[in-house]
């Protein structure tokens, strides 16, 4: 921490610069950024700061109230006070919520409702980790839109951190690049793509090059993974919903409606959408913590499920790292990081306490505790919250070895380039229903706004195809 001190009172970061904050999970961003918050308000500096856990930063019971809140604690006059929130709720579009039970609201509407209290007091420094990471791909481009307007227009210091660089990257002036908790490049974009030892951390188009026809890639995306699937295509279903009807209450709007969907047994299966548009609640249907409306759902028989919420934290109720896997049946000795058997967990951390190590850290401890029950369903509700792109690969080969075992993995995410990465089917949540269900690189090469940086790059070159196995290309 004595070493992270040193780097905040030395950084030097000019009015108005737009810095982005990169690095492994647990490599210091989040302490940076919090560090740097408080350096801010001891000097007086009018500085908002938007969490990594977007549960932990709200308060009060309505989204208006939520609003107001901070501006309530500024002492802002009650005229001043409407004209603000007004101001954020058309920003930010939230207009709609307004009345809004903050505890009914989504994951990445939580954190949309975050990032507006935080422009309602005007700061003159944002501070920002991975605001964007539960934010649906349109919602987050719009987001970031928003806030390089407020950084270009009003001359508004940006400071964040994220794992989602590829739109951040044209908009940065700068990159702050984090190893064990120390800065190991302060550079241009322009500089930092020099730097091919941080390849991992690059946009998609400084990463592959495309083909000129789809004969040079025949061993490329989705080919053996393909293969694989159809041959488990006669496989029972493990999963089967018909109908799947779903309301929070008898005057609210059908959240899902109708649905039909059915997974096969060994199966990846993507949801993807927007946020709000159903993909946590069809996975709390999935498990049993909520009961549908109509319709029915079957689950294989003697089939075990188990949930990875959006906030992990939920799932944690001991002292240390250890405890929490001992809970689990780890016997405190079998597997090690480098091991086979999928254990994850750095032995550096087995005793501390869940809720001290990062947000990437918290990921693979949650993922750990699943594995260590053995399921034969594994429901993930935004997985690649919080983890670097090096892990992601790892996690991704993790994902597809438990699959070929017959497990059956059903996940929602806003990571599209993952999504494509690892999934066998992809659907789209839309009206309460999951529409244009098809194989991943089918699905993301058809569409337009929900597709993958990769395809948005190959439609700019003309191309239709990538060299090399793009599904761990894309995140190298």
């Amino acid at each position: 921490m004595s070493d992270m001190n040193s780097t905040v009172e030395e950084i030097k970061i000019q009015r108005g610069q737009f810095v982005l904050v990169l690095g492994k999970s647990a490599a210091g961003k989040t302490t940076f950024i919090k560090s740097l918050y408080k350096k801010y308000l001891a000097e007086g500096v009018k500085a908002g700061y938007v969490m990594q856990n977007f549960d932990e930063q709200i308060v009060t019971d309505k989204v208006w109230h939520e609003l107001c809140f901070a501006l309530e604690n500024l002492g802002t006059d009650r005229l001043t006070m409407q004209r603000r929130v007004a101001e954020v709720c058309s920003y930010f579009g939230i207009s709609s919520w307004l009345k809004k039970d903050t505890a009914l609201l989504s994951g990445g509407q939580k954190q949309l409702l975050n990032l507006a209290s935080v422009m309602a007091t005007t700061p003159d420094v944002l501070l920002l980790d991975e605001p964007t990471s539960q934010l649906d791909p349109i919602a987050a481009q719009n987001f970031l839109s928003t806030v390089k307007k407020l950084n270009t227009d009003f001359g508004i210091t940006v400071i964040m951190s994220e794992h989602r660089i590829e739109e951040l990257f044209a908009l940065s002036d700068r990159i702050l690049f984090f190893e064990s908790q120390k800065i190991a490049l302060d550079v241009s974009p322009s500089d930092f793509v020099t730097h091919t030892q941080y390849s991992a951390f690059f946009p998609v188009k400084y990463r592959s090059a495309p083909v000129a026809n789809a004969s040079d890639a025949d061993s490329g995306f989705g080919g053996a993974d393909k293969r694989a699937f159809d041959e488990r295509g006669d496989s029972a279903n493990a999963v089967i919903c018909r109908n799947l009807s779903f309301r929070y209450g008898p005057k609210e709007e059908e959240v899902l409606s109708d649905l039909n969907i059915a997974i096969r047994r060994g199966e990846i299966f993507a949801g993807v959408g927007a946020n709000g548009s159903g993909k946590s609640t069809f996975l709390k249907l999935l498990c049993g913590l909520k009961k549908p409306t109509a319709g029915k759902i079957k689950i294989a028989k003697d089939a075990s499920i188990f949930l990875l919420p959006q906030n992990v934290k939920n799932i944690f109720t001991c002292r240390t790292v250890r405890d929490e896997l001992m809970e689990c049946g780890w016997d405190g000795v079998t597997g090690n990081p480098t091991s086979e058997n999928n254990f994850l967990i750095d032995s550096d951390l087995l005793d501390r306490h869940p809720y001290d190590i990062s947000g990437g850290e918290m990921q693979k401890l949650a993922l750990q505790k699943i594995l260590l029950k053995k399921p034969d369903i594994i429901l993930l509700d935004e997985p690649t919250k919080a983890l670097d792109n090096a892990f992601k690969i790892e996690f991704a080969s993790i994902l597809k070895k438990l699959a070929a075992s017959g497990i059956t993995i059903i996940l929602v995410c806003h990571d599209l380039d993952f999504c494509e990465m690892v999934a066998d089917r992809v659907s789209l949540f839309f009206e309460g229903q999951l529409v244009g269900t098809a194989g991943a690189e089918e699905f993301f090469a058809g569409n337009n706004f929900y597709t993958t940086a990769k395809n948005k790059l190959l439609r700019k070159q003309g191309s239709s195809v990538f060299k090399g196995d793009e599904r761990g290309e894309v995140l190298k």
